[in-house]
């Protein structure tokens, strides 16, 4: 799965999961919880469905960081956890 699709799907999810405008994305440039209003809660949501979806397992440790990332660098963090954790 290259890096457009990974950006397609999320965006898809932020809009019908928690209602996020393309408009609310700026570009990509719009922090995970700063500007969308995602609390803990929601970012646990987001990396549980990436988890599901790819079959892969992403450490406590480096999913804490998704609140404080931006789109643009949430796409780049799941970009690499689909070759990186991969299941067995």
């Amino acid at each position: 799965m290259d890096k457009e699709e990974i950006r397609k799907e999320l965006y898809a999810l932020l809009d019908e999961k928690f209602c996020v405008s393309d408009d609310e994305l700026r570009g990509g440039s719009a922090q995970v919880c700063t500007d969308l209003g995602l609390d803990s809660l929601d970012v646990i949501e987001l990396v549980e469905y990436f988890e599901n979806k790819h079959n892969i397992s992403i450490p406590d440790s480096d999913a804490a960081g998704v609140a404080d990332m931006t789109v643009d660098q949430l796409v780049d963090f799941v970009c690499e956890a689909v070759t990186k954790y991969k299941k067995a």
